[in-house]
């Protein structure tokens, strides 16, 4: 299958609560990725270090964790 060079992919994350039942507002990341394969590998890498960052106790409290897209654009 070829790849149609016009296509992009744009990251969005964000920080979600399975207490809650609810997702924080996505977060768009600032690069837009020439492939699949470089948004999600950034996206895991990114979820990481926000994971990282999250307060070890809200998180367990409130049992959160980041989510990704990887949306495909269409380029000109």
């Amino acid at each position: 299958m070829k790849v149609n060079e016009n296509m992009k992919f744009i990251l969005t994350i964000s920080i979600c609560s399975m207490v809650f039942k609810d997702c924080s507002p996505p977060v768009q990341h600032d690069v837009i990725f020439d492939d699949f394969n470089s948004c999600v590998k950034t996206a895991l890498n990114e979820m990481t270090n926000i994971q990282n960052m999250l307060n070890t106790d809200m998180v367990n409290k409130n049992q959160l964790g980041p989510q990704f897209k990887c949306t495909r654009i269409k380029t000109i």
